[in-house]
């Protein structure tokens, strides 16, 4: 009798243990789209609210949505440490939390409004960003960012990527709205490859059917294809149907900062592609999570008075936000066997890499070492053999610049092992 009972306590505690671990191996990260209505920018209606005052509004937002990745439109076309951008992130975000950080802000000299993005770095690191090509310096910036999760895994090397495009479509001109849809579908496919990929921002439209939308979503590349977790066709504007969705406008009466009239207006989304969809690759979008904070539609979320108060009063958007669970934690490719280790000795190096080759009895022939940026380039490759006794190898890393990079394992085509490297020049 005791030994069974011991057994069944013995039982349910791998049982317990299986289930900690099964939690701890998932971890949950928030996006958020914000239209900040001319966030230090000339030429606001709302004057009296300066970039100041509306900062204790902005930190009761902020302090109940708090996302993980934050793209905003209409801040001033200024970088530095004193434009409004930084006036955000010091005053507002890193009084939240100290860990967040944030792009640079691009301008082209013509627009007088810009997007920036805000990131918390303790759990992603910005990669890459990057001006998607326009046809003409009359459009905003179309703006691209890659990132990189600050699982367990990045130790060995393994991470999951994050990818997201900041969008502030034309306002009033859908054959200008449509050349700007081309243009970033036509730099995602340029990637050659799929990809966990948002596209998230102000797109000033009232429907599904222009072909600024579909151009997003009914794109035949499925690589780089963009899905409404909402699923919401037709017209959107005035549309009992959409409402728990509209974003615009925030408040039934004049307000400082918030454009009166009723909610009628779906401009703010988040599209995800379909990695992020199906949980391909890493990273799956949680679709019950799409909330509207301020729209008392269901399903949305009640906010508070005073955050629904801020909202109405700091902008005439809405925000969007919407959660995504990366599993694991890790980034780790689980299903894929390591056919032979990869061991790096002494890291930091100063360019030539002392590599140990595992051996190995399950694949002996031909392989690669390539060495990869953290936003996936390659930059340098070196062939190898791999055998069954260990070898040591010595790689000249010296032309490039200090910092962050991956050695990865390439056997057949495809990564077997990866390992961190950090470079520090002399």
């Amino acid at each position: 009798m005791k030994s069974t009972s011991l057994k069944k306590l013995g039982l349910s505690c791998l049982l317990f243990l299986s289930l900690v671990l099964t939690a701890s191996a998932q971890d949950t990260v928030r996006v958020m789209s914000y239209n900040l209505l001319r966030y230090g920018a000339q030429g606001i209606a709302c004057t009296p609210m300066g970039v100041t005052a509306r900062n204790s509004f902005l930190i009761s937002i902020m302090g109940a949505t708090r996302p993980d990745i934050f793209g905003v439109n209409e801040v001033g076309p200024v970088d530095g440490p004193t434009s409004p951008a930084s006036n955000l992130l010091i005053n507002v975000l890193q009084t939240i939390n100290p860990a967040y950080r944030r792009s640079t802000v691009t301008f082209n000299g013509v627009q007088d409004i810009a997007n920036c993005m805000y990131y918390n770095s303790d759990k992603f690191g910005l990669a890459f960003e990057d001006v998607i090509p326009t046809p003409t310096l009359t459009l905003r910036d179309l703006n691209y960012y890659k990132f990189y999760y600050k699982g367990p895994g990045l130790a060995l090397g393994d991470t999951t990527f994050l990818e997201v495009v900041q969008l502030h479509y034309h306002s009033s001109d859908e054959q200008t709205r449509a050349v700007q849809g081309a243009d970033i579908m036509n730099y995602l496919g340029g990637l050659g490859r799929s990809g966990n990929f948002i596209v998230q921002g102000d797109f000033n439209l009232d429907g599904s059917t222009p072909q600024s939308f579909q151009v997003l979503v009914a794109n035949p590349n499925s690589n780089i294809k963009l899905n409404d977790v909402k699923n919401l066709t037709g017209n959107w504007h005035g549309n009992g149907s959409a409402q728990s969705v509209m974003t615009q406008a925030t408040s039934s009466s004049p307000a400082p900062c918030g454009s009166g009239g009723s909610l009628d207006d779906r401009f703010d989304m988040i599209l995800v592609s379909n990695d992020l969809l199906n949980g391909t690759d890493g990273i799956q979008v949680l679709p019950s999570t799409y909330w509207v904070p301020g729209n008392a539609i269901a399903p949305n979320a009640a906010v508070t008075s005073t955050v629904l108060n801020s909202l109405r009063v700091v902008s005439d958007h809405f925000p969007v936000v919407m959660d995504f669970e990366i599993s694991q934690a890790v980034g780790m490719e689980t299903t894929r066997p390591v056919l032979a280790p990869l061991r790096l000795n002494g890291n930091p190096s100063q360019g030539l890499l002392h590599v140990t080759l595992g051996g190995t009895s399950a694949f002996k022939g031909a392989c690669a070492l390539q060495l990869v940026g953290l936003s996936g380039q390659l930059l340098k490759s070196w062939d190898a053999e791999l055998s069954t006794a260990d070898q040591q190898l010595e790689l000249d890393a010296r032309d490039l610049a200090s910092g962050a990079y991956f050695l990865q394992l390439v056997v057949g085509g495809q990564r077997h092992a990866t390992a961190k490297v950090l470079l520090l020049r002399p």
